[in-house]
């Protein structure tokens, strides 16, 4: 089974150099998806940073 790469909410912000807010309003409009574990423990896979990124380039 492939290896899935996890980042914690938490830490996105600071990679995409983003607020807190505008993480989270994303997340909300579906421009980034997130992986919910539990009710608290939420993530987003480096694949799909790497998508957002690229798409957000064009």
């Amino acid at each position: 089974m492939p290896e899935i790469d996890l980042i914690p909410i938490k830490d996105v912000p600071d990679i995409l150099r983003i607020s807190r807010m505008t993480l989270h309003r994303w997340i909300k409009e579906g421009k980034i998806s997130v992986v919910r574990l539990s009710g608290r423990k939420i993530f987003v896979r480096r694949e799909e940073l790497e998508r957002f990124v690229k798409e957000s380039e064009k």
